[in-house]
């Protein structure tokens, strides 16, 4: 679960929640080691099959924690090193990271410990403005909601 609480200059506390099957708060995932804030402005959130959490974060990138809440690694920019502004986030039965970036408006598919690996959509797939992305573990497809 995302949560956002809104101060008089607008959003300014976002953080994880992991809760139990009866509701319970059992987890917070807000600060890396030194204390500083992970997220500024989430957008999509998932977990990868060792129970890594990768969040889109519309300003810092894709943040990658570990199941217990410690900070792996982020991602902010492309190869090229133009930054990224990362909607739609999913992962597949590698625990590939796939992420849709709304600014060069391509998919962009990454390793579990953040490593490039390959472009999957790009403008050429007439891709304008990318927000959901899904993976089809059975038939094992991507899935992208593009919005037009």
């Amino acid at each position: 679960m995302l949560r956002y609480k809104k101060g008089k200059h607008g959003y300014t506390e976002a953080k994880v929640m992991r809760f139990s099957s009866t509701g319970q708060e059992i987890q917070v995932i807000q600060h890396n080691n030194t204390g500083k804030k992970l997220y500024k402005f989430l957008a999509y959130i998932t977990e990868n099959h060792n129970g890594d959490i990768i969040v889109s974060d519309l300003q810092n990138g894709v943040v990658v924690t570990e199941r217990g809440g410690g900070y792996r690694f982020s991602y902010t920019c492309h190869s090229s090193g133009s930054r990224i502004s990362p909607q739609g986030i999913c992962v597949d039965v590698l625990s590939h990271i796939l992420v849709t970036d709304d600014i060069s408006k391509i998919v962009q598919m990454f390793d579990k410990d953040g490593h490039f690996l390959a472009l999957i959509l790009t403008r050429q797939n007439r891709i304008t403005t990318s927000r959901g992305l899904g993976y089809d573990n059975r038939n094992h497809r991507y899935i992208q909601k593009k919005d037009y």
